[in-house]
């Protein structure tokens, strides 16, 4: 209950936070913006977030099929849903809803969970890789044709990822370091079950770069997904009428993407103060940066929400997740 209170709180203070972002923006400016966007540019915008999904199912299901438990496109892509909705709801730096979307195939196929959230784990894993390198290319584009201060900027950015990216995979690779996390989770929590379950997460996990062809696969899913996110911010600013360089696009890209692992619902309000605020800092008008913002979250955030919200309740999810927890 004090939990349920607490996320009601946070998604109000969040609310809040957001109101009085836009209390310091000319709204009129953001209106008339809006009302000359090109509604044909807007539906296109809709289809890529809607292939960005089908991108996304598509990606996982290469490692939910090496299972050996077939599993149907549809009920992936409602799988996604359902842990994308969770991840917006849950101050869980946007990783909330990793398991719940595991058990939703759980639940349908009898696969064991804990082979199932390996997968999650490897297809996250893997594409941090297409990641990196474009916060690689985006340090460089900016040191050479923006300013240093945010080019030193994508660089601690990149240097973070790196470093988490290569302490989770030698974490991973490396049995007895598994074996001793699990031991340590076993004393803070004392249950036997995590010794096994990160057994397993870990085996499901390994299955996603060991197998070279799998691992391309993602690699390759993984690099569509992002080259459709910025394709997304660059139709956006071409919809109302703006012109922006596509180098600009791939610096605030990362820097937004960033901001949203502060721990917060959707990192609803921190994702919107950051794209503003790094749009405007290069050199983007702030009605402009702030109505691209707006129509980016509308899709990226709210529909997939809704959408989300509406599959769980399809799904009947929440005795099956209270039970899940129980477990």
């Amino acid at each position: 209950m004090r939990k349920k209170a607490f996320y009601i709180l946070l998604f109000m203070a969040q609310i809040c936070f957001l109101l009085l972002l836009l209390h310091f923006i000319d709204l009129t400016a953001i209106i008339s913006t809006l009302t000359l966007a090109d509604p044909l540019l807007i539906l296109f915008v809709f289809f890529l977030e809607i292939f960005t999904l089908v991108v996304w199912t598509l990606r996982w299901k290469v490692l939910v099929d090496q299972l050996g438990n077939p599993c149907t496109l549809g009920n992936i892509f409602q799988a996604i849903l359902i842990g994308s909705f969770f991840n917006n709801i849950t101050p869980a730096v946007r990783s909330g809803g990793e398991p719940i979307r595991a058990y939703v195939l759980t639940r349908r196929y009898g696969i064991p969970f804990r082979s199932c959230f390996g997968t999650v784990l490897g297809e996250r894993i893997i594409e941090t890789i297409p990641f990196i390198v474009l916060i690689a290319i985006g340090f460089f584009l900016s040191a050479i044709l923006v300013r240093p201060d945010i080019a030193a900027s994508l660089l601690g950015i990149l240097a973070f990822f790196v470093w988490v990216f290569v302490t989770i995979v030698y974490t991973i690779s490396r049995e007895s370091i598994s074996t001793k996390f699990g031991l340590v989770l076993f004393r803070v929590i004392g249950d036997k079950r995590w010794i096994d379950q990160l057994k397993d997460f870990r085996l499901s996990t390994m299955l996603a770069w060991s197998d070279k062809k799998i691992f391309n696969l993602i690699v390759g899913f993984s690099t569509v997904y992002w080259s459709i996110e910025l394709l997304k911010h660059y139709v956006i600013f071409r919809a109302i009428g703006f012109e922006v360089s596509i180098v600009y696009v791939i610096i605030a890209y990362i820097i937004i993407r960033t901001s949203g692992l502060v721990p917060v619902p959707g990192g609803l309000g921190v994702i919107e103060g950051a794209s503003i605020g790094v749009y405007v800092l290069l050199g983007v008008p702030t009605a402009v940066a702030a109505t691209q913002t707006i129509i980016y979250r509308f899709f990226s955030f709210w529909f997939i929400s809704l959408i989300g919200m509406i599959s769980t309740v399809q799904f009947g999810f929440q005795e099956i997740f209270e039970r899940w927890v129980e477990e």
